[in-house]
């Protein structure tokens, strides 16, 4: 459905690989990065999912060059179409 971002995500990867971190920890230190914002809201499916976002969330790392990964996609910015 979303085929048109599959090498941005694979370059994703790849970056977050080469940091050693793993998409949950990537996406949360890059929002916690932007300045302007104050608060996160996350979903879960499990509470073992719970567990790991929250002791991911106590560890600090800055993350520079991510623009690259920017997506402005409507189809893909609205979640109905994932």
């Amino acid at each position: 459905k979303l085929f048109f971002v599959k090498n941005s995500l694979i370059k994703f990867q790849k970056k977050i690989d080469n940091n050693g971190l793993n998409p949950v920890e990537a996406s949360l230190f890059f929002v916690k990065n932007i300045k302007q914002i104050d608060k996160i809201i996350i979903g879960f499916t499990s509470y073992n999912e719970f567990k790991e976002i929250i002791n991911k969330n106590k560890k600090r790392i800055e993350l520079k060059n991510f623009t690259q990964f920017k997506i402005t996609n409507k189809k893909v910015l609205n979640p109905t179409n994932w």
